[in-house]
């Protein structure tokens, strides 16, 4: 009798398929698991390429849409919460635009345009810039509606609430076109909001650009629904990071730690009586205690040799809790870019140190105040664009204008004039050697003097020189 072979292929297939799927096993993860932030594959990367969103393609280099909710609301709760976190939005806030923001226009029509808009009363820029820089900091993005009067071109700027934004929308401009194809790069086009109340769908506001289509009646100009500002991300990321993403977990460890110690201080504020019965019986020393109590302050207390009172407080090792503590804050300070000296930890530095320490700071500031010039420029441009457009401005105009950042360094005065001193008396020797030209020489003590706040023009330095000295010469002796 022969045997069947069964081919049992299909009945495997078949059973793996109505089968429940294997539990999937758990790895540990880190608290700032880039898979946590990022998504993951079943490696535990996400393949790097964008993937689709709403209005476009997202970054790998985005945060997940959950997380980069997430990461505001909690930047948002620590600056309403947690000191050290609200001090380092507030310092930011401070140094960037504390003294004021002021503009230097050459033509008056120009000047009349930019001061309409600056002083207007929806807009306010005086008032709204520092909150303006404080959100920049805590949310890590900005996003300001323009409203246009069709008739005199007068811009005034709305807010919309990072927490509103659905997506940032990416696309490609065409650079150039050639043989082999044409050239493109990918900007940010447009911002989609949320749904609001009684919409269906997310509304979509095209971000300010140089309009550049022959065809367009606004040609050459800035164009657009909102302007969009972020920092602190990738260049191909589509959405900003908040200034306290990176120390999010320490700020909140050192929160912790700081209430964990006003218990301990209750706890070492504490004592009790530790009484000894010498030869006492368990029932004996239940007797005493039935009559006794704690002794008030100034009162009476007596005894003989065979009972000991005595005080026991607890040791609790604050210094240790100080060092530690100290290191967290620390932790915190160095994310943020911040010198100890500057939140309450001044007795380990004197002034010369504290001035060295704070340059690396000033310069992280100077970055940001750049950052808020350049988003001040490109609003006062498009207002100036539609300013032309209505009528309002020539087109001649000189648009020329400067934003003038507040002064940011704490300069040392006596330092600096000693500088300019010995800088002058080293020019002098020089050009007596006959060493350098005077064009080098008046480099170099202009160089100088901008130590002292003062930047010299060469060019009209050398013609009133030259004037006074024609001056000087027809005078009679």
């Amino acid at each position: 009798m022969g045997l069947t072979v069964l081919n049992l292929q299909e009945a495997r297939r078949a059973i793996a398929a109505a089968a429940p799927p294997a539990p999937k096993r758990s790895r540990a993860l880190e608290a700032a698991s880039p898979a946590l932030l990022f998504g993951q594959d079943p490696e535990g990367y996400r393949p790097v390429g964008p993937y689709r969103g709403l209005g476009g393609s997202l970054s790998p280099r985005d945060l997940l849409p959950p997380m980069h909710a997430r990461m505001q609301q909690v930047a948002y709760y620590l600056y309403l919460v947690n000191p050290l976190a609200h001090r380092i939005v507030e310092h930011t806030k401070n140094f960037v635009v504390g003294d004021g923001v002021t503009l230097k226009v050459d033509d008056p029509a120009v000047a009349r345009v930019l001061d309409s808009f600056w002083q207007d009363p929806v807009n306010r820029m005086d008032v709204t810039l520092p909150e303006i820089v404080k959100e920049l900091a805590i949310f890590g993005e900005q996003c300001w509606l323009a409203a246009v009067n069709p008739v005199n071109g007068r811009v005034r700027l709305g807010y919309l609430d990072p927490a509103e934004i659905e997506a940032v929308e990416w696309g490609e401009i065409e650079l150039a076109a050639g043989p082999e194809g044409s050239t493109a790069v990918s900007v940010p086009v447009a911002v989609w909001r949320r749904p609001a109340s009684g919409e269906t769908q997310p509304r979509r506001f095209r971000i300010v650009r140089l309009d550049e289509d022959p065809e367009s009646a606004t040609f050459g100009s800035l164009t657009g629904d909102c302007f969009y500002f972020a920092i602190n991300k990738a260049r191909s990321a589509s959405r900003g990071v908040s200034d306290l993403f990176a120390i999010g977990d320490y700020l909140d460890g050192y929160d912790k730690m700081l209430f964990g110690l006003i218990d301990r201080v209750g706890f070492a504020n504490a004592f009790i009586w530790d009484v000894l019965l010498k030869g006492a019986t368990e029932e004996q020393i239940q007797e005493w205690l039935k009559d006794q109590r704690p002794p008030r302050p100034g009162s009476v207390r007596a005894h003989n040799e065979q009972v000991e009172w005595r005080t026991i407080a607890p040791d609790l090792k604050a210094q240790d809790f100080n060092e530690a503590a100290r290191t967290i804050k620390n932790m915190n300070l160095a994310g943020a870019g911040f010198p100890e000296h500057w939140f309450a930890e001044g007795g380990n530095a004197n002034r010369a140190t504290a001035l060295e320490m704070g340059e690396p700071t000033f310069r992280m500031l100077l970055e940001r105040q750049g950052a808020v010039a350049f988003m001040l420029r490109q609003v006062l441009e498009f207002v100036l664009d539609q300013g032309i457009v209505a009528g309002t401005l020539a087109e001649t105009a000189s648009r020329r204008f400067q934003v003038q950042m507040p002064e940011m360094s704490v300069r040392d005065l006596a330092k600096a004039a000693q500088a300019l001193a010995q800088v002058g008396t080293t020019v002098v020797e020089l050009r007596r050697a006959q060493l350098i030209d005077a064009e080098t020489a008046q480099q170099l003590i202009a160089s100088a003097a901008i130590q002292l706040n003062v930047e010299m023009d060469l060019h009209a330095l050398r013609q009133r020189i030259e004037q006074e000295s024609g001056v000087r010469s027809k005078e009679p002796e």
